[in-house]
């Protein structure tokens, strides 16, 4: 106790002096299971002088503070201390256990509905582009014949799924179904290190009962492979700026560049996590040497997509070459904010790619490399921008109204219809976004 004592002392966050310090340590001391061996007297903080004998009272009053740090106390030791991540740990082992388990027989429940449904084994567009493209990689055809078009880890990832189990998309659903529930357990974990456990028990429960992500766990999409990455991320990364060890940087690099190849945009996060790093460990050497390991593993990790589309089209594209077209549908005349397409283009992903390909071509009047392609989109769109600003400002303002509201925008598949028509799940009273 004597020896704990310093320590507790600093990494206590203390409620009430209302009964001295020393009751408030042996309950605190109590949820670690310590074993107390004597309180002679109360203890005054600001004099550090003993106090009168403890009586029936203060025996009362210890009683109570123990009850309310088992019971009720959601953070008894101050975030980041060696004392609150060992008091925490139980606690959090239970909460994470129970939040996959939870999580995990809900999406195995819509898995199993999904494919007594018209859609199951019918995927739609990019589901159905990431099948074909999975079953040509198991065929032997590991290389595209053009740079990456769509993010390429998903196929990729589908395709290692098919050469162990064969072509079985309720399989897959499966596997996802394990993904996302893993990814809310994480979520729990993270939340619970950063904000108590109780912060920690509801982001969990929102995980869990959150119908898209219940949704995603089934079609052959790249977004619960995505989401798992990225929450991996959040738990690597506060680990590294908890501990500053350079293998956890690294690990968050690693999980960055998978999350990058399964969604571009996820590149984004590599200068904001920079500047976490920078301000949580200090701008000195070794917050650089810190910032230069993880990206390395980012660097490392995308470097073979980079590799493959120079290799089969002999020009450098980082990722791939839809980030123009993207853009160009965010900024055009058929912008409203939600999801539209140009009359004069596929929504179907290989169609699309033929289609965007043969009009900026047509237009420039020459043969284009992909890089080229992306680009002559993308000015198109800033052009529109540039001449149509009221349209653009009216389209992003419908885009935050989209964004902040219950209604989920329809892409390859209409979660409100199925959600309102289809025998799920779906149908319970879950959690939305707006």
């Amino acid at each position: 106790y004597k020896v704990l004592k310093g320590d507790l002392a600093r990494s206590l966050r203390l409620n009430s002096n209302r009964f001295g310090i020393e009751i408030e340590l042996a309950a605190r001391l109590s949820r670690l299971q310590a074993r107390i061996i004597e309180i002679p007297t109360q203890y005054n903080p600001r004099t550090k002088d003993e106090g009168k004998k403890i009586t029936t009272a203060d025996g009362l009053a210890a009683i109570f503070h123990i009850l309310r740090y088992n019971i009720f106390d959601t953070q008894p030791f101050r975030s980041g201390s060696r004392l609150a991540r060992y008091e925490l740990r139980p606690r959090l082992r239970t909460l994470a256990v129970f939040v996959f388990f939870a999580a995990l027989v809900i999406r195995l429940g819509f898995v199993f509905q999904w494919f007594e449904t018209v859609y199951g084994y019918a995927p739609l567009l990019d589901a159905r582009s990431y099948d074909d493209w999975a079953k040509t990689i198991v065929d032997g055809h590991f290389l595209r014949d053009k740079a990456f078009y769509q993010s390429p880890l998903y196929p990729y990832w589908l395709a290692g799924i098919y050469k162990f189990f064969g072509h079985d998309l309720q399989i897959v659903a499966i596997i996802q179904a394990g993904l996302g529930a893993l990814t809310c357990a994480i979520l729990s974990v993270v939340t619970t290190r950063s904000f108590g456990i109780w912060a920690g028990a509801l982001a969990g429960l929102l995980a869990t009962l959150y119908r898209p992500l219940i949704f995603y766990t089934a079609p052959a999409m790249k977004e619960t492979l995505a989401l798992f990455l990225l929450t991996l991320l959040m738990l690597f990364v506060t680990k590294a700026l908890n501990k500053k060890r350079k293998r956890d940087f690294v690990y968050a690099g690693l999980s960055l560049g998978l999350a990058t190849l399964s969604r571009g945009n996820a590149l984004l996060l590599w200068p904001v996590i920079g500047l976490f790093v920078f301000f949580a460990c200090g701008r000195n050497r070794k917050s650089l040497a810190r910032f230069a390991a993880f990206s390395l593993a980012v660097s490392l990790t995308i470097l073979p997509a980079t590799l493959h589309n120079y290799v089969v089209s002999h020009d450098f594209v980082l990722l791939n070459y839809t980030g123009g077209f993207n853009f160009f549908l965010g900024s055009s005349s058929t912008t409203t904010g939600s999801n539209a397409y140009p009359p004069e283009i596929s929504t179907e992903p290989k169609q699309e790619e033929l289609d965007i390909t043969r009009i900026a071509e047509k237009q420039t009047g020459r043969q284009l490399k992909p890089s080229e392609v992306s680009q002559f989109w993308f000015q198109r769109g800033l052009r529109y921008i540039e001449q149509n600003p009221m349209h653009q400002f009216a389209a992003l303002l419908n885009k935050t109204l989209y964004f902040w509201n219950d209604f989920e925008q329809p892409d390859n598949y209409d979660i409100n219809f199925i959600s309102s028509e289809m025998p799920t799940l779906l149908q319970w009273p879950l959690f939305s976004f707006g």
